[in-house]
């Protein structure tokens, strides 16, 4: 009764907008911020489900609200999918932000050695292209790591080519093998 009452005088102040289907927007983001800070946190957790799941077309905002959901699966696929979205956009820095906030939430850690290996290479290529060489190094030096003797020898020969050719201009001339 309570909320019925205050989505009415929501929407006669302006403050909110109801939309077809009786949806509710809420028209500025501080105001949208306040009522999140008013609510207990069971209440805001759901709060956040029930954005996550909203938002499932625009995975940035989805994963925002999966993260304060506390939900690290959820958060970690639409990661993956907002990075996916930000490289159609030729976007490098937002998805190498996105892949780094994936992996932070364990996205690395799923599945075998060798999908972890070759995430750290896509986000090494996607450090490249964000101008940030010394990031790629790192993360071709972990992928090495995780690869190791036992991959692909193709794989792992075109991993340290890469390795070498990003870490000798750097001056680190030492994960560069010889051929």
């Amino acid at each position: 009764m309570d909320q019925q009452r205050n989505k009415n005088e929501g929407i006669e102040s302006g403050i909110v907008t109801e939309l077809p289907g009786g949806a509710v927007e809420i028209r500025h983001e501080l105001i949208a911020g306040s009522i999140a800070t008013d609510l207990l946190p069971l209440q805001r957790r759901r709060y956040h489900v029930a954005f996550a799941t909203a938002f499932a077309d625009r995975p940035a905002a989805s994963a925002r609200n999966w993260i304060a959901a506390h939900e690290s699966s959820a958060a970690r696929e639409a990661l993956l999918r907002a990075a996916g979205e930000a490289a159609a956009r030729g976007a490098a820095a937002d998805q190498l932000v996105h892949l780094e906030l994936a992996m932070e939430l364990g996205a690395s850690e799923v599945g075998d050695r060798a999908a972890a290996g070759l995430l750290l290479l896509e986000t090494a290529d996607v450090a490249l292209a964000a101008g940030r060489p010394d990031r790629a190094l790192a993360y071709l030096e972990s992928a090495a790591a995780r690869l190791g003797e036992r991959e692909d020898r193709a794989r792992l020969a075109a991993l340290h080519d890469r390795l070498g050719r990003v870490a000798r201009p750097r001056g680190h001339h030492a994960p560069a093998r010889p051929a």
